[in-house]
């Protein structure tokens, strides 16, 4: 009779319960709150680092541990959008974050794993010979892989005497790198790249020589952590430099014939270019003429000043004269020279 008077009372008690809830479905049972999703992206940045970003409901309390390596933050809350960031550092392998999302009443824990991997730093330089006179080529470029980006040269580089620029790269996990056609390997994380630029100046069109990085090359950069892709851009030095070959012989383009022609002209000016005839490839063209202009001082300007003093001043004036000569690019010869000598105003 004791045992099941109790039983009695149990149940009781518990339907009493299930009774007295504010919340439940048909049959009284209390609702399950429901959980908060976290989930999370991983983007390498730089050496061990990681920057994470947490997607969830909006202005969610998150605390946050990492299993191995150090967080910037342990605490955050997620923007309106569901967003937060934080970044991990200091462990390379394999890793696990540990998130409590709270909001309201609500709690959920998550355990995420992830990876760090090594992202390595390629380190870019000029490696021609340093000369007295060298002229300077404007370099910029770079190759991408997801959102990483590294830059492929310094900001100019030195022209060698056989027109080629020559780029080093350093980088423990360097394996090969491609500009153009051409392709250079590493060695225990080194390579040398030096760039023969003729077929990407013969096969540029004379209506571009006077963009400010006319050679754009396509670029490859492959290093154990994966391939980045993207453009070389050179400013024209080199161009100006071939061109300037003429003015002492033939310059002829590899698988060409030495022939007269007239149908179209490069003016290369002192930082102007311009081009008379034809849009053709620098390997059409026909004819070059160099301008090259000097300043020359001329009698000062007088006048009387108009504040009723009746003081006469003067400014100084200078005038700039050009020299044009005109050669046949193929053969060399020496086309005509001639001299315009700016006038001075009265």
């Amino acid at each position: 009779m004791m045992t099941r008077s109790l039983s009695q009372a149990l149940g009781l008690i518990v339907l009493a319960g299930a009774g007295c809830s504010t919340k439940g479905d048909a049959h009284g049972m209390a609702e399950v709150a429901a959980p908060i999703p976290v989930t999370a992206t991983f983007e390498p940045t730089e050496g061990d680092e990681v920057r994470i970003t947490l997607s969830s409901e909006g202005n969610v309390d998150l605390q946050v541990e990492a299993e191995q390596g150090n967080l910037n933050d342990n605490n955050l809350r997620t923007e309106p959008d569901g967003k937060a960031v934080i970044y991990v550092r200091g462990a390379v392998g394999p890793n696990t974050l540990a998130i409590k999302a709270r909001i309201d009443r609500r709690e959920t824990r998550h355990v995420l794993p992830f990876t760090v991997t090594f992202v390595d730093t390629v380190v870019f330089a000029d490696a021609t010979t340093e000369r007295d006179g060298a002229p300077l080529v404007g370099c910029t470029g770079d190759v991408q892989k997801d959102r990483k980006t590294i830059a492929l040269c310094p900001s100019v580089l030195r022209l060698a005497d056989n027109g080629t620029v020559e780029i080093t790269a350093t980088a423990s996990s360097l394996q090969k790198l491609t500009i153009g056609d051409q392709t250079f390997e590493a060695n225990s994380g080194t390579l040398v790249a030096r760039l023969d630029l003729v077929q990407a100046i013969r096969s540029l069109d004379v209506s571009f020589v006077g963009a400010e990085h006319p050679l754009r090359l396509p670029a490859t950069l492959v290093l154990t952590s994966g391939t980045f892709v993207g453009t070389l851009e050179l400013g024209n030095a080199p161009i100006e430099a071939m061109f300037a070959q003429v003015k002492h012989g033939p310059l002829v383009f590899p698988g060409e014939v030495a022939r007269p022609g007239r149908s179209s002209l490069l003016l290369i000016s002192e930082g102007e270019w311009s081009n008379v005839g034809k849009s053709v490839p620098l390997d059409q063209v026909d004819v070059v003429a160099f301008d090259r202009w000097a300043y020359r001082d001329a009698p000062a300007c007088e006048y009387v000043r108009v504040d009723g003093s009746g003081k006469t001043m003067s400014v100084a004036r200078r005038m700039r004269d050009h020299t044009i000569v005109v050669h046949e690019r193929r053969t060399g010869r020496k086309l005509g020279t001639r001299r315009w000598i700016a006038p001075t105003p009265s």
